[in-house]
């Protein structure tokens, strides 16, 4: 939100739906200081948990607000310290058990290296509110030194527990994506790979050919079987004199689930959604047709067309997938908005009801939607937030417009929405890459993949 001065104030805003309205909006949960990540979960038999970092180089901490009756009374703030000489952030927060008595938290180790790592995952668990932990600064195998030097931030995400299965998705990017599971409420672990590259984060590539991957960005849910359902961004991304680079307009919504074999880059694909589809993978893409041609200089997201995935499922194992794609025909004259999509699964992932544009109407013919979050659990309805404004792209640290009012949107979508939903044709058989070397001074390079013969120019 924003504070004096228009400088951005930043912490866990809060507000609490009994299932008919809205309350009063509280804009700090906790001191007004600039927070970050705030991530939210049940907790106790009846009440709420929400974890925040507050930044301070090489010492700063994890703060818990929760209360006991959620919506009702005041929050109690619990400490959780870094190892000394770090800083814990970009956390997530899940919680587990008949009445959410365990508390399950991943942070990112910031500041120095930690255990041979430049940053470290580390894993928490309480049963007592975060007044003390049974399980502390642990790293889980397959996530150490033994496996990366370092760990991507904020690529990790959470499912919603199934009895005592509890489960995360990590990478999904250019060194590929784990599931790490555990059938005992984080006593012991598991990982399952859902897809590989070629290449070793130990040892980079200087130079390669373009490559299909993820973006870092995902979704699980656990089934009530506790077999696990993800979704991620398609992405392709080459390594130019050693260092990742990635084309931000790659199209592409990946599904896999533990009945699947591993994907590799070569079926993700540099060129062609082709297969995806065949293997029953691609369930999301561009809304429009294969003439589709993203606008010069489109604000990206630093992510993909379909980004920014949510996933939940309801007591039948019907799945429900979100995420904010690029939405052709909706423009301010110079950029194209993005819109939220839902798709949905109603026999395990098998197949797929069909992508639905869930700002079609009118008030949103000038509204880009994006960061959509859903519900956990489905009941009767897909209960969904996003974040909406009237400029494409994000001010944030990408800057492509001025600062402009955003609003957070909530949505209730029946379940019965996606019956019979027409399943679209895959959108762009074309894919321009960036000039490559960029800048240049008299040659550069330019890929075009075509998946059929066309004609084609360049201005």
């Amino acid at each position: 939100c924003q504070g004096e001065n228009a400088v951005p104030e930043r912490g866990a805003g809060y507000n609490y739906f009994d299932g008919a309205e809205w309350g009063e909006p509280n804009l700090h949960v906790g001191p007004e200081d600039r927070m970050g990540t705030p991530s939210y979960a049940p907790w106790g038999p009846t009440g709420e948990i929400i974890a925040q970092y507050r930044y301070v180089a090489g010492e700063g901490p994890i703060y818990f607000y929760k209360r006991e009756v959620k919506g009702e009374g005041d929050w109690t703030e619990v400490e959780l310290l870094p190892p000394s000489g770090c800083s814990i952030v970009w956390h997530a927060l899940s919680t587990s058990g008949d009445e959410n008595q365990y508390i399950h938290l991943l942070a990112d180790t910031y500041d120095a290296e930690y255990n041979g790592q430049t940053n470290a995952l580390l894993y928490y668990r309480s049963s007592d509110g975060g007044e003390s932990w049974d399980i502390f600064e642990e790293t889980i195998d397959g996530l150490g030194i033994d496996y990366l030097p370092t760990i991507n931030h904020l690529s990790y995400y959470w499912a919603n527990p199934v009895g005592s299965t509890i489960a995360f998705t990590y990478g999904f990017d250019e060194w590929g994506g784990k599931i790490f599971k555990s059938n005992d409420h984080g006593d012991t672990w598991e990982f399952i790979t859902v897809f590989e590259t070629l290449y070793d984060p130990f040892d980079p590539p200087l130079n390669s050919a373009d490559f299909g991957a993820g973006i870092g960005s995902s979704a699980i849910v656990l089934d009530s079987d506790g077999k696990a359902h993800v979704t991620f961004p398609r992405s392709v991304r080459i390594f130019v004199e050693g260092e990742i680079n990635y084309y931000p307009f790659t199209d592409g919504m990946i599904y896999w689930n533990e009945d699947m074999e591993p994907l590799d880059t070569a079926t993700i694909s540099a060129t062609t959604l082709e297969y995806l589809e065949e293997g029953g993978n691609l369930i999301g893409w561009i809304l429009g047709d294969e003439t589709y041609e993203v606008p010069a200089d489109q604000p990206s997201y630093a992510s993909s067309m379909c980004a920014f995935p949510q996933m939940s499922i309801d007591a039948n194992n019907n799945i429900f997938v979100a995420y904010s794609s690029i939405a052709p025909g909706y423009s301010n004259g110079l950029y194209d908005y993005r819109h939220i999509v839902l798709n949905a699964s109603f026999d395990g992932g098998n197949t797929w009801a069909g992508q639905e544009d869930l700002n079609t109407d009118l008030i949103f013919i000038f509204s880009e939607c994006s960061f959509p979050m859903m519900a956990p659990f489905i009941y009767d309805h897909v209960q969904l937030t996003y974040q909406e404004d009237n400029e494409p792209g994000i001010n944030g640290w990408l800057a492509n417009h001025d600062p402009v009012e955003n609003r957070i949107h909530h949505m209730m979508i029946e379940k019965g929405t996606f019956v019979n939903v027409p399943q679209l044709n895959a959108g762009p058989s074309i894919e321009v890459s960036e000039c490559y070397p960029n800048p240049a001074s008299d040659n550069t390079m330019i890929q075009i993949s075509l998946d059929t013969d066309k004609e084609v120019s360049l201005h």
